[in-house]
């Protein structure tokens, strides 16, 4: 272990985010882990946020690095994580706040396991309907489908594990699930993800109904995984967007799946049918683009992974 090295490394990708990102800084700044690095890879905000991020330089480090380069979350996570002197990553987002005790809960976590992920809150930082629309997967466990995963603002990871797994994919788009895909090459590679039931995230939910592209990461897992999730088969219905695809059985129920006509424009199944849920979690956030690649690139990856 190198000497010069801060122990750990919080790593926050930031675009336009001024107005949550000091409720997060001020819950690290009186966090007990402390003294630990923040890294504030900024995006290209073009308001206050990197004058609200070195506002906090007497509280804590906070270190601020140009990623502008090339918009992408994962693209500014890894950036960051680059530029981190710590052995242990932890990676947080602008617009949730961590409750007393986060970074020493998982810190003293990772020095038991490679990978882990903290419990998900979702009535802090929400009010009126936005608390009672979604359904964390995250808040009592972890998600399982198909492989156990975690939201990417609520992972911890040694830095040689993350290395070695070869970082967020950062070519996958905002219908891809960098998150759902890091955990799948984890689980794949024998790292196991670790539940932290005492490290809290109080998660903030968009304000607008970026939930349809969250929906995308469930698709990329599908697809990826050559079948249905678990999630897909509770819609009862094949995906936004997936307008040829048509469910097993007969439709309106009389088959094992139920099905929609794949003639049905998708303004019209945009919104769910009474008594359906809508999908669960958010999109990567600012960062999110609508295209995605055929192949996954990470500055990460090893020669070895890429010939997988």
């Amino acid at each position: 272990m190198r000497d010069d090295r801060t122990t750990v490394s919080v790593v926050i990708p930031v675009l336009n985010g001024a107005r949550w990102l000091a409720s997060q800084l001020e819950a690290l700044s009186v966090d007990g882990a402390q003294p630990f690095e923040t890294i504030i890879a900024d995006n290209g905000s073009t308001d206050d946020s990197t004058t609200v991020a070195r506002s906090f330089h007497r509280e804590m480090t906070v270190i601020v690095i140009d990623a502008s380069e090339r918009r992408g979350q994962s693209f500014a996570r890894n950036l960051g994580a680059r530029a981190a002197t710590g052995d242990l990553l932890l990676f947080l987002d602008q617009d949730d706040e961590i409750g007393p005790g986060y970074v020493s809960a998982m810190v003293s976590a990772l020095h038991r396991a490679e990978l882990v992920a903290a419990r998900m809150d979702d009535h802090k930082l929400n009010n009126g309907w936005r608390r009672y629309a979604r359904t964390l997967p995250q808040t009592s466990g972890l998600p399982s489908d198909p492989v156990p995963w975690a939201y990417g603002c609520t992972l911890g990871v040694r830095r040689n594990t993350f290395e070695r797994l070869g970082g967020f994919a950062e070519d996958l788009g905002a219908l891809a699930g960098e998150d759902v895909d890091f955990c799948r090459r984890a689980y794949a590679n024998g790292v196991v993800l670790t539940f932290v039931e005492d490290a809290i995230l109080h998660y903030r939910y968009p304000g607008d109904p970026r939930w349809i592209v969250s929906a995308g990461r469930y698709l990329w897992v599908r697809r990826r995984h050559g079948r249905r999730t678990a999630w897909e088969d509770s819609l009862h219905r094949p995906f936004i967007g997936d307008s040829i695809v048509s469910g097993a059985g007969s439709s309106l129920g009389h088959g094992p799946v139920h099905r929609r006509s794949s003639e049905r424009s998708l303004s019209a199944r945009s919104s769910p049918r009474q008594g359906e849920s809508t999908p669960r979690g958010r999109s990567s956030g600012s960062f999110a683009t609508l295209t995605r690649s055929s192949r996954t690139h990470s500055p990460f990856r090893s020669e070895e992974q890429e010939t997988q």
